[in-house]
């Protein structure tokens, strides 16, 4: 699953997901992450799922940080099938302030995301 806005991120990504072979089965996108959430609370995961989340989704749906608050409300047996891992444009403050995120946080990309960097995060979940 990705939450992202951008049509070019969500490019960058079909594309870095692609080039790893069968590692990844399926990718839903996303523009808000309250669909995300809907859908994972309407039809929850039955294999391990990683949520890639962009730190700064803009306009009236939930950015990055506000997604990660609301997924914690969401039932355990869902949270227990999910990592998020955030992507962000640079280590910035909000770097450091993830530190402190809670548990769902598995990682963090910085964009742009290289196939490399993706298939690192992926063996460490």
């Amino acid at each position: 699953m990705c939450i992202e806005q951008v049509e070019i991120e969500r490019f960058l990504v079909r594309k870095n997901i692609q080039s790893l072979g069968d590692q990844c089965l399926s990718l839903d996108f996303f523009s808000d992450g309250h669909d995300c959430l809907r859908l994972l609370e309407s039809n929850p995961p039955t294999n391990e799922t990683v949520i890639l989340v962009n730190l700064r989704l803009g306009g009236p749906g939930l950015c990055g940080f506000e997604f990660v608050t609301a997924f914690e409300d969401i039932s355990v047996a869902v949270r227990e099938k999910c990592a998020i891992v955030m992507m962000m444009l640079s280590d910035t403050e909000e770097y450091y302030q993830l530190v402190e995120a809670p548990p769902s946080v598995a990682g963090i990309l910085v964009k742009p995301i290289s196939p490399i960097a993706l298939a690192q995060i992926l063996k460490t979940l």
